[in-house]
């Protein structure tokens, strides 16, 4: 033992160690995930709010904070959210099927198209995966098309494999057995599923244009309409608009977890079985 310090805005106690061999200090904080964080307390604040429609300005001045660091922990959360949706997906009990579909959206103007993939379990609404990725452009001018294609050529032409990753993370949930996927009727999902999934993949294809097959896929459109609607960069009635695709692939992340977790009330649920800490929200 080497003493103990307070956290300066909660004033918990922290107990510090002392190495015995190389006489380094560390302590209870050196292996958090709040490691060298100066506004810990914002965490759980900027996931609900977040998930609950917020902008980074109305979150900044919400919380008395900047944008900047408002961004800074949005890139931190995400990659802390990844890891846990990752390790309970593993840890999936029931048979899982599968619906899989494509939204569309801009990157600062309706010139940059972005494709945002996302794939949920049936019947509990689960997201497995939604990030956001370029797509060849669907402007009508052509100047503007033809620089967007230009500078994003390398991921517009690895755009399949990039959804073809994302279909693989099915098998985290189901790792033996066959895996059946619904979705509309688009040319190229049968080339993917075949890809990916080969003779273990089940393909159940609805016309989305007739409105009895269409109820079919209500999971993924349901879904789909909440990102819409609650992830303020995707929205197409306000004033918000999405001006980097790595930041609102990181807004993605969180909102993910927000919905599979906060929503749901399994995060805290699985803590206490797990008797955990709240690893993403501890102050």
């Amino acid at each position: 033992y080497n003493g103990k310090y307070k956290k300066i805005r909660s004033r918990q106690l922290i107990q510090r160690y002392m190495c015995s061999r190389c006489k380094q200090s560390f302590s209870d904080q050196t292996l958090s995930i709040t490691y060298k964080q100066k506004r810990p307390d914002l965490n759980q604040k900027i996931i609900e709010g977040l998930g609950s429609g917020m902008g980074i300005r109305k979150l900044a001045l919400t919380l008395k904070t900047t944008k900047k660091t408002i961004q800074k922990k949005i890139k931190h959360l995400s990659e802390a959210c990844e890891k846990f949706q990752n390790k309970y997906m593993t840890e999936w009990n029931t048979k899982p099927q599968f619906q899989f579909d494509e939204m569309e959206s801009f990157e600062h103007s309706s010139h940059c198209t972005l494709g945002i993939p996302i794939i949920v379990e049936k019947k509990s609404h689960f997201i497995i995966t939604a990030i956001a990725q370029y797509k060849r452009s669907r402007s009508h001018y052509p100047p503007r098309r033809d620089k967007h294609n230009l500078e994003h050529n390398e991921e517009i032409d690895n755009k399949d494999r990039i959804i073809k990753d994302q279909l693989k993370l099915c098998r985290i949930m189901k790792p033996t057995g066959r895996i059946v996927i619904d979705t509309d009727k688009h040319r190229s999902y049968p080339r993917y599923m075949k890809d990916v999934f080969g003779t273990d993949g089940v393909h159940v294809t609805y016309n989305a244009g007739d409105e009895t097959e269409k109820q079919r896929l209500f999971p993924v459109n349901n879904v789909c309409g909440c990102i819409r609607a609650d992830v303020a960069m995707l929205r197409r009635d306000t004033w918000h608009v999405c001006k980097d695709k790595e930041m609102l692939t990181c807004r993605l992340k969180i909102y993910t977890f927000f919905s599979n977790f906060f929503k749901k009330k399994i995060y805290n649920r699985y803590l206490r079985s797990q008797k955990l800490k709240p690893l993403l929200v501890m102050c």
